[in-house]
């Protein structure tokens, strides 16, 4: 794969970059596909090949369809969560996917470009729900633009990084934080995972517990440190944080950037 130069690119603009945008990437470049032409009889079928999200966006819809077709007690952040975990951020050769010549990043594709046979057997899903999101969106100062209740007094006080989600990000890493995860197994049988972890550029990275033992059709939850060190501020650094146990490998892309000082908006 390669991202094309057209393709939108994070950080967000909403939430200061605590959720890494975007999520994933799909092929959506000279797509070859049914198309509803300027003609006058609608049951001539019509045939064209553009490019862009709106080619892109068709292939991961399709890929959800199927899945849920498959597991229709997943919701769908389980979905998006397999299809992140299991995406691939390399070419075929094994570097890194490119931009109009040079390293892409996840600000450029995400978790990746997806892989659906992968998508199938994730292993460990990162779930949430309209609480979560709601209490999300209240942590970014968004919620109470478009709702009017439960107001933000009545829902859980997080820190946007901590929105449970498959990939990490930190907009404003002001010397150490920490950020919690919880995996649901979606194997039936649970399992002991290690972590595999590749720190950014110029920070420390620890998690606790060392091990995760989650239980089978259960969840278990473990916390995220990340320290800056010679990272320089104002510029994004990523990483990769991986659960391993035999197989299956739960990976998940992180995203900070340091900064001098960190400080809330009042």
């Amino acid at each position: 794969p390669e991202m094309a130069g057209f393709s939108s690119y994070g950080p967000a603009l909403a939430g200061g970059g605590d959720l890494l945008k975007p999520d994933i990437t799909a092929p959506g470049v000279d797509i070859a596909a049914a198309y509803h032409g300027d003609h006058d009889d609608p049951n001539q079928p019509t045939f064209n090949q553009i490019s862009g999200t709106s080619m892109s966006a068709p292939h991961i819809a399709g890929l959800a369809a199927l899945m849920k077709q498959a597991y229709p007690d997943w919701s769908p952040m389980a979905i998006k969560s397999a299809m992140m975990t299991t995406a691939r951020d390399t070419m075929d050769s094994g570097q890194p996917i490119q931009r109009s010549g040079a390293d892409a990043t996840p600000l450029d594709y995400g978790a990746g470009e997806v892989r659906p046979g992968l998508a199938y057997n994730p292993g460990l899903v990162y779930d949430s729900d309209i609480i979560d999101w709601a209490a999300y969106a209240c942590a970014i100062d968004q919620w109470e633009l478009a709702f009017s209740a439960p107001t933000c007094a009545e829902l859980p006080d997080i820190d946007a990084s901590d929105l449970n989600y498959p990939s990490i990000a930190i907009g404003d890493l002001a010397g150490t934080q920490t950020v919690t995860r919880t995996v649901t197994d979606v194997t039936g049988e649970g399992g002991t995972y290690t972590f595999d972890i590749e720190a950014p550029e110029g920070t420390d990275v620890t998690v606790s517990p060392e091990v995760l033992e989650v239980p089978a059709g259960g969840s278990a939850s473990y916390e995220v440190t990340i320290s800056v060190t010679s990272a320089p501020a104002g510029q994004y650094t990523f990483g990769q944080l991986r659960l391993v146990n035999g197989d299956i490998v739960v990976e998940s892309p992180i995203a900070v950037q340091p900064a001098e000082v960190a400080f809330p908006d009042e």
